[in-house]
């Protein structure tokens, strides 16, 4: 039974309107402004919104988020297909800061669905490791900043793929948690924030320097394939907005067979959300939260 992923076809994308709507429910208590960063100074664990994620911090997140999807996705045997920072997406009321991390559509379901969440799990490791600790900053790391690649997660299940997003985020942790996975994901976001690009070639010579060898992750057992094949059910009407609050996802959204909710509707694929507003000093803010606990702390989908 095939486990790999090919040609999909065309992902799909959140509008401006959607993935600004699906950002504000996770501050429900607060104003969402775009391009009102924190003061330099202000203590990281004050900061409750990626948005306000003063410099330069914010840039440094949004290049480890793009190195934590390279790194663990060339090490599982994927093929980088593009690897920037300092790309842009509209929002509705601003504009958001973008990173991506794309790769050719070859290679085992499972593995990228681990290249997916990598990159918010990589980034929330260096917020926390510097202090950005906040409860809400994490759901906004996980549910707004990552929402790209949760789509890109469902967008291979909505092909009768099976990605256990569960097991890949446990997967990603641990290996994140290996000194070389974490010296190669510093190499490659310093690579990223000084040339703003690399290859595919680049980061596997990063990968070679830090001794990174090929891990093994969970992948699907033939009877699991199976299982899964016999509950599987094509997608049916989808809202788009967003994640929910707290991680949850409306009951008429969930998929069976997946190991975890469905993510509750498209955004840009191969891109990190980061936003900022739209005035003629250019961006002054980004999106780059973590997740408080997404609906598992492993990696479940929202977005």
């Amino acid at each position: 039974m095939d486990v790999h992923v090919t040609v999909l076809g065309p992902e799909p994308v959140m509008s401006a309107i959607a993935l600004d709507a699906a950002h504000r429910r996770l501050h429900p208590d607060r104003t969402v402004t775009y391009g009102v960063s924190e003061p330099f100074g202000t203590d990281p664990g004050h900061v409750w919104c990626c948005c306000r994620v003063p410099e330069p911090a914010r840039s440094t997140m949004i290049a480890v988020h793009e190195a934590g999807h390279a790194v663990i996705g060339v090490a599982l045997g994927l093929t980088l297909d593009n690897l920037s920072i300092g790309g842009r997406t509209e929002l509705e009321g601003g504009w958001a800061d973008s990173g991506g991390a794309g790769f050719k559509a070859e290679g085992e379901a499972q593995s990228m669905g681990a290249a997916m969440i990598a990159g918010h799990l990589a980034e929330q490791q260096w917020a926390h490791r510097h202090g950005y600790t906040h409860p809400e900053l994490d759901r906004c790391r996980t549910y707004f900043g990552a929402a790209g690649d949760w789509a890109v997660i469902e967008h291979i299940r909505d092909h009768g793929l099976l990605v256990d997003s569960d097991r890949a985020g446990a997967d990603v942790r641990r290996l994140l948690d290996q000194p070389p996975f974490q010296g190669a994901v510093t190499a490659v976001a310093a690579m990223l924030i000084e040339h703003g690009s690399g290859t595919h070639d680049q980061v596997a010579r990063i990968l070679d320097d830090h001794h990174v060898t090929t891990p093994q992750i969970w992948q699907p057992s033939q009877a699991e394939l199976i299982a899964h094949q016999r509950t599987w059910q094509p997608p049916g009407p989808r809202r788009t907005g967003g994640a929910m609050p707290g991680g949850t996802v409306p009951q008429d959204q969930a998929r069976p067979g997946t190991g975890s909710p469905a993510a509750p509707g498209p955004a840009q694929v191969h891109a990190t959300a980061r936003s900022a507003a739209v005035d003629g000093d250019g961006p002054t803010g980004r999106a780059d939260g973590t997740g408080p606990a997404p609906p598992d702390t492993r990696g479940t989908p929202a977005a």
